[in-house]
């Protein structure tokens, strides 16, 4: 069988449901090394609002306060301990919107200019900012209808990729200029059903949809989008789910780490990006009991109760959950606080207590620890009554 061949086999059982995963000890005593307070003098509080990290400074902007949408915003350096205001922008106050860091700029882009509560008004205009110049610039408007909440968006050295249902597209800011992407290869169709999440690997963007392959299940597919070449090529991978909750993906250099939550709970997976390249020795291909009470046997999935998955799909975008890749494993920030999964143990240790309820809050990662601005509120829901930052190593 070529391998191309043995893909479509493995995904049409995969997606059947046949997968072992191992049950693994979940702990509720994650106790991170460090968790320090941010200066209290940052951003109004608000929710629904976006944090990017340029490498030296949590930028944190827009968003709302349950009555009228914000343009304002903050620069947070972890050193110096002060923060720094930003200039007014030359676009419309909104939330709901997304932000990106390309290298040298944030951009934030999309989102509405009304509150939640009282409606989603899409906007499809946008400004890039450049913390060593303390100056905004508008960008050119997407070639594109608004789009409404659950936009996802990602920054790479030089582009802004932004994606929801079927569309994706990339914005160059050396042309400021953008460009719909199409799939390179008829197979990718599938992919585009619906776009759920994108995650960075190198200067290379992950694109993660539902994916429904002929007499199959729906699961999730995977392709790797090129910004500079705007070409998208599938993976040779797919993961089946029952009921979706929620989704998440963080990079580890190597490997897509995808976090898959379903009415059945958590499962972690690890996906090479190169094509076939799935399992944990490139080229091997798990086992195959062929008898009646058969079973695939998956030696990248895992069982994660108690670890939620950050993001649900076909809700708006909650800028305060997150998935990211530490040197012990994957951490994952949602409203019920930290999760984390340890490689070296197999083991998931949740902490609820050391966020408080950060379902407003919005969260980077600076390489080393979490940044976190905008906890509070009695119940995670809706505005903050009070800024709450926190800066958490794992």
């Amino acid at each position: 069988m070529s391998r191309r061949g043995w893909i479509v086999t493995s995904v049409l059982v995969v997606l059947a449901g046949l997968v072992t995963v191992q049950v693994f000890t979940r702990s509720d005593d994650f106790l991170p090394r460090q968790v320090s307070p941010l200066p209290a003098a940052g951003p109004a509080p608000r929710g629904h609002h976006t944090a990017v990290w340029t490498g030296t400074e949590l930028i944190v902007w827009g968003g709302d306060d349950g009555r009228r949408t914000l343009s304002d915003g903050a620069r947070y350096h972890p050193v110096r301990k002060t923060w720094t205001r930003l200039p007014p922008p030359p676009i419309r106050p909104r939330s709901h919107h997304v932000a990106a860091w390309t290298g040298k700029e944030m951009i934030v882009w999309g989102g509405t200019s009304t509150p939640a509560e009282t409606g989603f008004a899409a906007l499809a205009d946008g400004a890039r900012y450049d913390p060593a110049t303390g100056t905004w610039r508008r960008i050119s408007p997407a070639p594109a209808p608004p789009l409404e909440a659950g936009v996802r968006a990602v920054g790479v050295p030089g582009y802004l990729v932004v994606a929801q249902r079927k569309a994706i597209l990339v914005y160059e800011v050396a042309t400021d200029r953008w460009r719909t992407v199409t799939p390179s290869d008829e197979g990718v169709d599938p992919l585009l059903e619906e776009v759920i999440d994108l995650a960075v690997a190198g200067d290379r963007v992950v694109v993660i949809s539902r994916a429904h392959y002929l007499g199959t299940p729906p699961g999730l597919g995977f392709a790797v989008l090129d910004p500079a070449a705007s070409t998208l090529e599938e993976v040779g991978a797919s993961l089946g789910y029952g009921g979706l909750v929620g989704v998440g993906a963080t990079f580890d250099g190597t490997h897509l780490r995808v976090l898959v939550e379903d009415e059945d709970g958590s499962t972690l997976h690890r996906v090479g990006l190169e094509d076939g390249e799935t399992w944990d020795t490139p080229g091997a291909e798990p086992d195959y009991d062929d008898s009646d009470d058969g079973d695939w046997e998956n030696p990248n999935a895992w069982q994660a109760d108690g670890m939620p998955a950050p993001i649900r799909p076909g809700m708006p975008p909650t800028s305060g959950d997150s998935l990211v890749w530490t040197s012990g494993g994957p951490l994952a920030l949602t409203s019920a606080g930290l999760s984390r999964f340890l490689v070296d143990t197999e083991a998931v240790e949740t902490n609820g207590d050391v966020t408080g309820h950060c379902g407003g809050a919005a969260a980077a990662w600076t390489g080393i620890s979490l940044m976190v601005w905008g906890c509070g509120g009695a119940d995670g829901d809706g505005p903050p009554g009070q800024a709450v930052g926190l800066q958490i190593t794992p």
